[in-house]
């Protein structure tokens, strides 16, 4: 069992939320998705050749000339002939599961309190908490025999934190790797041309929104988007995940 991960962030290191989201299924999850997540595009009034959320929210670029209505009708039929239905088909096991959907964010503030208690995690970075947080959830999505890929939006920081470690992992003798012995690969994909890439945009774009604005809209948009794990770390949080227990 193939596990395929894609992934994209929101926000930078200077802003107070920092967060990174995406979703997780099988190959055969993504490739019916990627089918019915183009045909929805070109169903739209106006034939669309990709998702990117600020650009639509703003109406800028391809949604140039776009309503307010029109865009917030494309999203809702994203979610109802894609997501909706990759969640809820029903498949032969718990690991071929449809879209299991992940987000990690930070708080600029807690961070900083967590480094005092904490030093090793300033050098570590918000953006690497995140990476590893979404792993593990992947990882923790494999069957026994399996293997997991990871793919993050162009030049996205968080896919060089993760790729690191699998690096450093990967020197080590076999059977003394870890879990991320699991990963087969990790590398960037466009979003223009990548529907899951574009799927995960929206729901780091949404998370950050709801975190950062505490929007009513963003927060409803996470609810329908994330039924599966996400956090947001505070300093405490932080010291339980890192077994920090002084």
């Amino acid at each position: 069992m193939i596990l395929k991960g894609y992934y994209d962030g929101s926000g930078n290191e200077e802003d107070r939320f920092l967060s990174l989201a995406g979703f997780v299924a099988s190959i055969e999850v993504w490739e019916r998705f990627e089918r019915c997540w183009l045909e929805t595009l070109q169903a739209a009034p106006h034939p669309c050749p990709h998702f990117h959320t600020y650009d639509a929210h703003q109406r800028i670029k391809v949604f140039d000339g776009w309503t307010q209505q029109e865009v917030r009708s494309l999203l809702h039929s994203l979610l109802n002939n894609c997501v909706f239905p990759a969640t809820i088909e029903p498949l032969a096991d718990i690991y071929s599961a449809p879209f299991f959907g992940v987000y990690c964010s930070i708080d600029k503030e807690e961070f900083e309190r967590a480094c005092v208690e904490i030093p090793s995690l300033r050098a570590k970075g918000r953006a690497a908490v995140c990476a590893e947080f979404i792993t593990d959830t992947a990882l923790k999505r494999l069957p026994q025999k399996g293997g997991l890929q990871l793919y993050f939006d162009s030049n996205e920081k968080f896919k060089g934190k993760i790729e690191t470690e699998w690096n450093k992992a990967k020197k080590k003798p076999a059977g003394k790797r870890g879990p991320l012995e699991m990963i087969s690969q990790i590398t960037s994909a466009d979003m223009k041309t990548t529907p899951g890439i574009q799927a995960a945009d929206i729901l780091a774009w949404h998370v950050n929104r709801w975190q950062t604005n505490n929007d009513d809209w963003g927060a409803n948009m996470l609810a329908v988007f994330c039924a599966g794990r996400g956090v947001r770390f505070d300093c405490e949080k932080l010291k339980r995940w890192y077994g920090y227990n002084k």
